[in-house]
């Protein structure tokens, strides 16, 4: 859906979303003013106006709305690879070159003799942070560990029970978690 949009435009209209989502403190919008925001932004001449005849009528300019924009500005929003390594490691350990990729946003980091993977983002991605945590462990056998960081923020933080029911998982699963952010 992206490519139907050239770059250049894509970016002008990223940078409008973006700031208008920081204007109207997106993150802490409930369900109703978020559709409410999303259906101004499909009325607005310089937004909806200009991405409709790329990418089809109003439920399409919906939905890059929701998976082209703000899904970017999402993952813009997440912590970088050095400050995971720095939380998890301390200052001993370093990120490993050429190692950090998204999807979800994932870092290799050497702490001293052991490499590690670790892999973070918010708790709603917790099913395709240990997803991909497992993955690693099982693709490079040479890994010491691999690690699930979960990103809170204060308007989505990680509810207690759901604190203890990850932990359980991660034992499980044989990889390590901890939590970042609010």
């Amino acid at each position: 859906m992206s490519r139907l949009v050239p770059k250049d435009l894509a970016e002008t209209l990223l940078a409008r979303v973006t700031e208008e989502a920081e204007r109207v403190d997106w993150d802490h919008l409930s369900q109703a003013s978020k559709t409410a925001q999303l259906a101004r932004w499909v009325d607005d001449p310089e937004i909806g106006g200009v991405l409709r005849p790329l990418v089809g009528g109003d439920a399409e300019t919906r939905m890059w709305l929701k998976e082209v924009a703000l899904k970017r500005r999402a993952r813009a929003r997440q912590p970088d690879a050095e400050a995971v390594i720095a939380q998890l490691f301390g200052a001993d350990a370093e990120l490993v070159a050429d190692s950090v990729d998204t999807k979800p946003h994932h870092a290799l980091a050497q702490n001293g003799d052991h490499r590690e993977y670790i892999c973070w983002g918010p708790q709603a991605n917790a099913k395709h942070l240990f997803w991909a945590a497992i993955n690693a462990l099982e693709e490079d056998t040479q890994l010491a560990g691999a690690w699930v960081v979960v990103v809170d923020t204060i308007a989505s933080p990680t509810p207690p029970e759901r604190r203890t029911r990850l932990s359980a998982l991660a034992r499980r699963c044989g990889i390590k978690i901890d939590w970042m952010g609010a």
